[in-house]
């Protein structure tokens, strides 16, 4: 197999998003995976940076063909749909600037090439090589096992796919009151769009280190993440997910007291209290537009 390599705009098939915010050694290690993934596969690849902060930093090499973006404006979901925006390739994925990028995403492409597939999620694994989410089987995702298969950073999307539907929304995700389940909210919506599927490939994709929160201030923000996808993106997908999730947090609960388990206990009540905080921060949420126009963006280009 030919390797591939960073490409101009116009060969390249996959865009790899990188958006990142005040973590420039963590950001040179999450290019530097990159990198290594285009020498070994034979896929040509653009890739984006997208830096937040208060000023630009410039303090990340730009040693490939591709473009650094930066905005002022934070916001995980806003810096995504910059990249997107920016994509000019027929696939994107986006990757967290505390994850590495791995071959098995060849896999994927394969799987997205697919006539009719939206996405295609593989697996995402710890630095110490266990699977934090994904499973053994290729599978379709559906509202009921979204939860156990799917997780963003390790996710190919079909880039006109996500224009139908105006990418992530906004008002989801790191650095927004509801922090988390902007993907699931993005599937939800790409559910009502016609014929589109969403599939799951056995690959390891990315490797997270799982930095920042603690478990239980996790849980809390992907259970408030939950309910403010049910009451922001209503729909059967999104109730179909949300029940599921917290049918599946109570039965821990129970599971977790007969095993006399009080952190297994208290993690599962985080979620279920981060759930009930979720549905009134949403409401509150739910006049705010979606997305807002990019705004002040600086663009730097290397070929």
């Amino acid at each position: 197999m030919c390797p591939g390599h960073y490409a101009r705009r116009v060969t390249a098939e996959l865009t790899v998003v990188i958006p990142t915010y005040q973590r420039p050694d963590l950001c040179r290690r999450s290019i530097a995976s990159v990198r290594r993934v285009a020498e070994v596969i034979d896929v040509d690849i653009d890739l984006i940076v997208v830096e937040q902060g208060a000023e630009p930093s410039y303090s990340i090499p730009l040693d490939f063909s591709g473009r650094w973006l930066y905005s002022h404006r934070s916001g995980v979901s806003y810096a995504r749909n910059l990249g997107l925006a920016h994509a000019e390739t027929p696939y994107v994925i986006f990757v967290d600037d505390d994850a590495e990028l791995l071959p098995g995403v060849s896999e994927l492409l394969d799987a997205a090439r697919q006539p009719g597939v939206d996405v295609v999620c593989g697996r995402m694994i710890s630095s110490g090589g266990t699977t934090i989410r994904g499973t053994d089987r290729p599978r379709r995702i559906r509202p009921w096992n979204a939860f156990r298969l799917f997780v963003e950073p390790a996710a190919v999307w079909r880039t006109d796919s996500m224009n139908v539907v105006d990418g992530f929304d906004e008002r989801l995700g790191p650095a927004n009151r509801l922090g988390a389940e902007e993907g699931a909210g993005l599937l939800a919506r790409l559910s009502r769009t016609p014929g589109g599927r969403q599939a799951f490939v056995p690959a390891d994709v990315v490797v997270h280190p799982e930095l920042g929160s603690t478990p239980d201030d996790k849980a809390r923000r992907y259970g408030a993440g939950t309910s403010g996808l049910m009451v922001l993106a209503p729909g059967t997908w999104s109730t179909i997910y949300a029940m599921s999730s917290v049918t599946r947090r109570v039965g821990g609960v129970i599971r977790s007291r007969l095993r006399g388990d009080r952190a297994g206990v208290a993690h599962r009540r985080a979620w279920l209290r981060g759930f009930a905080s979720g549905v009134r921060t949403a409401r509150s949420l739910r006049a705010s537009p979606r997305n807002t126009p990019a705004a002040d963006v600086l663009v730097r280009v290397e070929s």
